[in-house]
């Protein structure tokens, strides 16, 4: 699947400890979880137009623990 798949992995996994990040309710936390919500959603769009439907439901599961 090439190099966009590659990028949506990354985007989950950046996005996934910018909420992590979020969840230690220091000052920061309100900016850490929109840079989850905008790595999230850009993985989630990329998976979306590849067919990668596990890896879409995997980031979709992460989303939902930022709202």
């Amino acid at each position: 699947q090439g190099i966009p798949y590659l990028q949506g992995q990354t985007l989950c996994e950046l996005g996934q400890l910018y909420l992590q990040l979020s969840q230690e309710n220091g000052p920061e936390a309100e900016e850490w979880q929109s840079k989850a919500m905008t790595n999230l959603t850009h993985a989630a769009k990329l998976f979306e137009s590849l067919g990668a439907a596990y890896d879409l439901e995997l980031t979709q599961q992460a989303l939902k623990q930022v709202a």
